[in-house]
C-alpha cells in the first residue's frame, strides 16, 4: 500500500474523529456549521459527512430543521447505533450494564461474586453480559467495547492493577482477562477516573478543560481534568485524596497510615467517631447517619461540621494548586445536605485563593449510585469511539502469563 493511500486514510480518520466529537460536544449542526467550527473546507465535510452516514455512526435531524436542503439539515452523532459494556466492581458483587454511546444505560444486572479473584469478577461479568445480551438484542459487531471501574491504582497502559486495597489485588492484568472471557476490546480504570472520563465525553464537564471530580461518602477520593486530559500522574495514583495526611499521629485509617482525611470524615469514621463519643448508645437502624441527621442529633450534626469544614479546607487548597473551572462533589454524603455542605462551601469560599474562586461547585445533589458508574465504566470504551488513536492498544500482560508468574 502506497505512503499517499495511508496518508489518505489517516486523514480521513483524523477527519471523521475531528467531526465526531465536534457534534458530540456542541450538539446538531450544519454542514457548513461543521466546515466553519473544524476548518475544514466545505467539500472536506462533505466527503467525510457522506462517510459517517453511510457507515451509521451520524444521522440526519430534520427536526432541527426548517430547510429543504439535504446539506442545511443537521448531523447528530448516531448515540444509538452502537453499544458499551460497563462494569462496576464492588467488593461483593459486580454492576454489569449496556449503555448505547449517550451512556444511556438500557438494562443492567448486579451479580453477587463467589469470591473476590480475578478469574470469579471475569466468569461473573461474562455470565452477566451473556444474559443482558438477551435483554437488549443487537448484533456483538455493534458492541465498542466493555469498561470496568474499580478502587485501585490501575495502568491503563499495561491493562494492570497495579493494588487495590479494597479487592486484594496486586499486578493483576485484569484488561486482558476480561478481553479474553468477553470476546471484545476492554479498558479499566479507577472507578473515579472513569467517572471524570464520562463527565468529560457527554457529561456536565464536555465545555470545560479543567475540572475536577471528587466523592464524600463511604471513601473519599477525586479526579482532576488537566487541560482537556485525565491526569493520572506517574504511575496512575493520582487522586487519592483521602489519604492526605490531615493530622500528624491522628486517628488510624484503614490503609494503616495515621491521620488520613479519610479517618475523619468518610461516613464509617464519623459513625464510628459518634460511637466513640458515646459508648452507651445504639445507632439506629437502617441508614443511621441520616436518621441521626433527621433526629438533629446535636453530636452528629457537630461532626458533620467537622467533616464538612475539613473537606472544605482540603478542597480549597486543591482549587487554589490546580484552578480547575468546575468542580463536582458526588458520593452518599449528599444526601445529608446542608447539615455537612453548608460549612463546606463556607470554608472553600473563605479559603480559596485570589482568581481561582472563579470556579462552578456542583453538587450532584440526586446521585445514581448505580447507573452513575455504570456509566462511568461505559465511558472509558466510548471514549475509544471518539478517539482517533483507539487503533493503537498498547501490549498488555497476558492472563496466561499472569497465570505462570514466577510468584
Amino acid at each position: 500500500m502506497s505512503t499517499q493511500k495511508i496518508d489518505q486514510r489517516t486523514a480521513r480518520a483524523i477527519n471523521s474523529a475531528m467531526i465526531l466529537n465536534e457534534l458530540r460536544r456542541e450538539g446538531p449542526m450544519s454542514r457548513a456549521r461543521l466546515a466553519e467550527r473544524s476548518g475544514l473546507s466545505a467539500a472536506a465535510i462533505s466527503i467525510v459527512a457522506s462517510e459517517l452516514l453511510e457507515q451509521g455512526l451520524v444521522v440526519l435531524r430534520p427536526d432541527l430543521s426548517d430547510q429543504t436542503s439535504r446539506r442545511s439539515v443537521p448531523l447528530d452523532v448516531n448515540y444509538a447505533g452502537h453499544y458499551a459494556i460497563g462494569m462496576k466492581l464492588n467488593v461483593d458483587s459486580i454492576e454489569v450494564g449496556i449503555t448505547d454511546l449517550s451512556l444511556q444505560v438500557l438494562a443492567s444486572q448486579v451479580l453477587p461474586l463467589p469470591n473476590g479473584t480475578p478469574r470469579a469478577v471475569v466468569a461473573t461479568a461474562e455470565v452477566a453480559l451473556e444474559y443482558l445480551m438477551g435483554q437488549v438484542h443487537f448484533k456483538k459487531q455493534r458492541l465498542v467495547g466493555a469498561g470496568m471501574a474499580m478502587a485501585g491504582i490501575i495502568d491503563v497502559t499495561r491493562g494492570i492493577c497495579l493494588h487495590s486495597h479494597r479487592h486484594g489485588w496486586t499486578d493483576v492484568p485484569i484488561t486482558s482477562m476480561l478481553e479474553e472471557r468477553l470476546g471484545v476490546s476492554a479498558w479499566v480504570d479507577n472507578d473515579l477516573n472513569a467517572f471524570a472520563t464520562a463527565e468529560r465525553l457527554l457529561g456536565r464537564g464536555k465545555q470545560s478543560n479543567n475540572f475536577m471530580v471528587v466523592t464524600f461518602g463511604s471513601g473519599i477520593g477525586g479526579a482532576f481534568v488537566l487541560d482537556g486530559k485525565l491526569f493520572r500522574g506517574a504511575v496512575g495514583g493520582a487522586g487519592e485524596l483521602g489519604h492526605m495526611i490531615v493530622e500528624p499521629e491522628g486517628r488510624l485509617c484503614a490503609c494503616g497510615r495515621h491521620g488520613c482525611l479519610e479517618a475523619y470524615i468518610s461516613e464509617p469514621n464519623i459513625l464510628a467517631q459518634w460511637q466513640e463519643r458515646h459508648p452507651d448508645q445504639t445507632l439506629p437502624e437502617g441508614d443511621a447517619l441520616l436518621e441521626l441527621v433527621t433526629q438533629r442529633n446535636e453530636s452528629v450534626l457537630e461532626l458533620l461540621d467537622e467533616a464538612g469544614r475539613r473537606y472544605g479546607r482540603v478542597l480549597a487548597n486543591i482549587v487554589t494548586l490546580f484552578n480547575p473551572e468546575l468542580m463536582i462533589i458526588t458520593g452518599e454524603t449528599v444526601r445529608l445536605g446542608e447539615a455537612v455542605f453548608g460549612p463546606l462551601r463556607e470554608e472553600l469560599g473563605r479559603n480559596v485563593f485570589g482568581n481561582a474562586q472563579s470556579f462552578t461547585l456542583l453538587v450532584d445533589e440526586q446521585p445514581d449510585p448505580l447507573h452513575t458508574w455504570l456509566r462511568g465504566a461505559a465511558g472509558l470504551a466510548v471514549e475509544q469511539f471518539f478517539n482517533v488513536n483507539s487503533m493503537a492498544k498498547p501490549p498488555m500482560i497476558s492472563a496466561a502469563d499472569w497465570a505462570n508468574r514466577p510468584f
